[in-house]
């Protein structure tokens, strides 16, 4: 029997997630038949390539399951499964593919929010498994039809261009955890291209790629003159974190906005490839085994992090901002960690780099994501979770003042030997 309170918890629930539901019908529909809208077909891509045998997939992982602890600071927890299953994994050869870029510029032209690839085959068909999970179905099909794309547009391409793009791209955590993991995907399946279709306008996509071995010649990237392609051969590397929920879990959205999943095969490729590189670096014992990360120069700041700095600095920790540092010097910077003290957000993405049992302290403002909790039960580190603020309704992204009591009281009880 349901008392009052639980009736109540459950009516609010209902109410905060209304949209989620109506689209979850919608879904429902969407991914069990095939959609037709005013230009163009949803597919799934496996249907497609039972009609057409020159669509290729070129398998590397086989769906791998996962169960994390569960998130310590929980909010909205629909959009962050801690148990499920990743799909499968690989490459896909795609004759005639169309992708479609959506993203924001700033006045001076510069990509400032970047919402992914629409892939289509020669059929004019949307193909739903390569859309970015960050969205659900439904939000892409009307990202689309707001767009409102035009085939005039379409720059036609000779030779085979591989597509390395999803949503949120632009940034660092983004890039690590999923552009990363695709180029780890053509590696591991030896797939060769002529153009290579990937954002690469920040110093750390840049150093990234060319320490990847990257060829700068063959890139094009998904604005302006290629906002719209058409290629002989598309070549897309498959979502590496896409979730398959366990089941009677009824998480149809097949999204989640909140969290960055990591399979395990790409942090181990991920650290394989970085680690040895540090040892380029001089003088690699400059820095302090205690680590506080400075989001001074971040959009979304803890207003007074001198505040916060000063309590830890009395437990030996330094400051460092990550931009004043190279990418590789960033690496160096975690891994010879003992202790990680950080505001959530990308700054934090590095921990991939941690040794095991390295002492991760996440500070969470306005934004309760457990990308990074996740990340530490892979790598076994030791991580704490603090919440500095109670959540604050609207915007996730605003700049919060964080309760120093809070942090203290927390430090006292879990980390007295900090």
């Amino acid at each position: 029997m349901f008392n009052t309170t639980t009736t109540a918890t459950i009516i609010k629930s209902l109410i905060a997630h209304k949209k989620a539901i109506v689209q979850t019908l919608l879904l429902l529909v969407i991914t069990n038949s095939n959609v037709y809208t005013d230009s163009f077909t949803v597919r799934s891509i496996y249907d497609a390539m039972l009609e057409d045998p020159n669509i290729i997939f070129h398998k590397c992982h086989d769906p791998l399951p996962f169960l994390y602890p569960n998130f310590p600071i929980k909010e909205l927890s629909y959009w962050h499964t801690h148990k499920g299953c990743f799909d499968q994994s690989g490459v896909f050869v795609i004759p005639h593919g169309k992708a479609y870029t959506d993203f924001c510029l700033s006045e001076s032209g510069h990509i400032i929010s970047f919402h992914g690839s629409s892939i289509f085959n020669k059929d004019n068909e949307l193909l739903h498994e390569l859309l970015g999970t960050h969205h659900s179905l439904y939000m892409h099909i009307e990202r689309i039809h707001h767009k409102n794309i035009c085939n005039d547009l379409v720059k036609k391409i000779p030779g085979t261009v591989a597509l390395i793009t999803d949503i949120g791209n632009e940034m660092y955590a983004h890039w690590m955890m999923k552009t990363l993991a695709k180029l780890a995907l053509l590696e591991q399946a030896n797939i060769t291209y002529d153009l290579l279709y990937i954002l690469h306008n920040k110093p750390y996509m840049k150093e990234t790629l060319q320490l990847l071995g990257i060829d700068s010649s063959k890139i094009i990237e998904p604005y302006n003159d290629y906002e719209c392609i058409q290629a002989d051969t598309l070549i897309v590397p498959s979502i590496p974190a896409k979730v398959i929920p366990m089941q009677n879990e009824h998480h149809y959205a097949n999204a989640h906005i909140m969290t960055l999943y990591a399979p395990p095969w790409h942090l181990t490729w991920l650290r394989n490839k970085m680690l040895p590189l540090i040892d380029t670096l001089h003088n690699n014992s400059k820095f302090y085994p205690k680590v506080f990360l400075s989001r001074k120069d971040a959009v979304r700041k803890i207003i007074n992090e001198d505040e916060v700095f000063a309590y830890f600095e009395q437990k030996g920790f330094k400051k460092y901002t990550l931009t004043d540092l190279s990418f590789l010097e960033q690496i160096q910077l975690f891994h010879q960690a003992t202790h990680i003290v950080g505001t959530h957000g990308s700054n934090m993405t590095n921990i991939i780099f941690c040794k095991p049992e390295t002492y991760v302290i996440e500070l969470f403002q306005n934004q309760f994501d457990c990308t990074f909790w996740y990340l530490s039960q892979q790598l076994q580190l030791q991580h704490h979770c603090i919440k500095t603020t109670y959540p604050i309704p609207g915007d996730r992204y605003i700049s919060t003042t964080a309760c120093l009591q809070m942090i203290e009281e927390y430090v006292q009880k879990e980390l007295s030997n900090l």
